[in-house]
């Protein structure tokens, strides 16, 4: 369950995040009021509203993280499946002996 939630998150953070910026590379690169937020982008500073500073603060955060996390249930949920399946084959051949 927690793999399903990691992937969408890490994409939705990922796009929401990468359309800020793309959108970003449009705006004043210096402030004037609504931009008052400044962020590097492109290796250029640009300026954020202030609507997308509060949703970049949040998605940009959330990118690695999720990432992260969802790998590292990926590769247990795969370590837990292979030691579930040579346990079964275990157990077959325990039965197939007596």
């Amino acid at each position: 369950m927690s793999l399903l939630l990691c992937a969408p998150v890490a994409m939705i953070s990922l796009v929401t995040a990468g359309a800020i910026e793309t959108v970003a590379l449009k705006q004043p690169q210096v402030t004037d009021p609504p931009y008052v937020h400044a962020h590097k982008i492109k290796g250029r500073v640009r300026f954020f509203t202030e609507r997308q500073e509060e949703i970049y603060a949040v998605a940009k955060p959330l990118q690695f993280p999720s990432f992260v996390v969802g790998f590292v249930l990926m590769v247990a949920f795969v370590r837990i499946e292979e030691n579930f399946k040579k346990q079964k084959q275990q157990d077959f051949l325990d039965r197939a002996v007596r």
